[in-house]
C-alpha cells in the first residue's frame, strides 16, 4: 500500500540553515547525505511525498530530487506572519528539524496530532 509523507525546510544545499537553525551537521554536503539516507530509508518509489516549502536553493535541485525515492509534490513557500503558538495549535510542524530529518507520513501526523489533543 502506498503511503504519503510531508517534510518541509530541507534546504538542500544550503550552508546558512546550518547555522540559522543550529543544525547538527559540519556541511551542506553532510546535511544533504543524511537527508536524502533518511528520506530512502522511509519512502517508497511509489510512495507521494508532499514538500512544503523550502527544498533547496544551489540551483541542484533536479540532482537532488532524482536521488530521492517516491513521487515528489513541490509547494513554494512563503512567509509566515503568525506566531508559532498560532501555528502550533491544532496544527504540526513537518519541519526537518522537528521530524528528526525524515519524512513522516499521513498516519503518523494523525496518531501525533490525536495524542496532543488527549493531554
Amino acid at each position: 500500500m502506498n503511503k504519503t509523507f510531508f517534510i518541509a525546510d530541507t534546504h538542500f544545499g544550503e550552508n546558512n540553515i546550518r547555522r540559522y537553525e543550529n543544525r547538527p551537521f559540519e556541511s551542506a554536503e553532510e546535511m544533504d547525505a543524511l537527508l536524502i539516507k533518511n528520506w530512502n530509508s522511509v519512502v517508497s518509489s511509489d510512495d507521494e511525498v508532499y514538500v512544503l516549502g523550502d527544498f533547496g536553493a544551489d540551483k541542484k535541485e533536479a540532482e537532488v530530487l532524482a536521488d530521492l525515492n517516491g513521487i515528489k509534490y513541490l509547494v513554494k513557500g512563503n512567509h509566515d506572519v503568525y506566531s508559532n503558538e498560532y501555528y502550533s495549535t491544532q496544527h504540526f510542524f513537518v519541519s526537518v528539524e522537528r521530524i528528526n530529518y525524515t519524512p513522516i507520513s499521513f498516519d503518523e501526523i494523525v496518531q501525533k496530532v490525536k495524542e496532543a489533543s488527549n493531554g
